[in-house]
C-alpha cells in the first residue's frame, strides 16, 4: 500500500468515523501505510471482539486468553508474502504446533518456543492448566507468547480496547 492510499481507505472503510481512526492511527506512527491499515484492522475486527469474547465465559467457566505474539513468523507456503514483515497474524501459531503443509518451515532458532508451545497445549488439554493465570484473576490475563518471552500482554491499552469500544 502506498502511504497516500492509506487515509482513503480508512475514510472508505470507517465513513464518518475516518477523523477518529486517523487520529488515533496516524500514518507517522508505522514503518508503512500497510502497517498501519493491519493495525487499525486487527485492532477494530479481531482484537477488541476478542477481549468482549473472553470477558463473556470468563464469568461462568475458567478461560485463559493469549496473544500470539511472534514477531517473525512463517508465511503461507505457496503464497507471495507481503511487502512488510508479517509478523503474528490469524493462525500464524498453527505453524508452531501442528506439522502443516499450509506453512512455511518454522526457523531453526524458534525451535525451543516451538517445543514450549506444543508443551502448553498439551498439558492445557490433559489438566486445562497454563503458565499464566485464568482471564477473569487478576484484571482479565492476557498471556503474549513470543520466542522471547512470555509475559502479560497489557492487551486493553495495546489494541485500543477503549477507542474501539467507543466506536463500533
Amino acid at each position: 500500500m502506498k502511504p497516500e492510499a492509506y487515509e482513503p481507505a480508512i475514510r472508505e472503510e470507517f465513513g464518518d468515523r475516518a477523523d477518529d481512526v486517523l487520529k488515533r492511527y496516524p500514518l507517522g506512527a508505522f514503518p508503512s501505510a500497510g502497517e498501519a491499515l493491519a493495525a487499525v484492522r486487527t485492532d477494530a475486527a479481531w482484537s477488541a471482539p476478542a477481549l468482549d469474547t473472553a470477558r463473556l465465559p470468563s464469568k461462568w467457566a475458567p478461560t485463559r486468553m493469549y496473544e500470539f505474539g511472534e514477531r517473525d513468523t512463517p508465511w503461507f507456503d505457496a503464497y507471495p508474502a507481503p511487502s512488510f514483515g508479517q509478523r503474528a497474524q490469524h493462525m500464524s501459531e498453527l505453524a508452531y504446533l501442528f506439522g502443516m503443509d499450509l506453512f512455511q518451515e518454522v526457523k531453526d532458532g524458534q525451535a525451543r518456543f516451538r517445543d514450549r508451545m506444543i508443551s502448553t497445549w498439551v498439558e492445557f488439554a490433559a489438566s486445562g492448566r497454563t503458565d499464566w493465570p485464568r482471564f477473569q484473576e487478576d484484571g482479565g490475563h492476557v498471556q503474549t507468547l513470543a520466542s522471547d518471552a512470555w509475559r502479560r500482554a497489557d492487551f486493553a491499552k495495546d489494541h485500543a480496547y477503549p477507542f474501539w469500544k467507543n466506536h463500533r
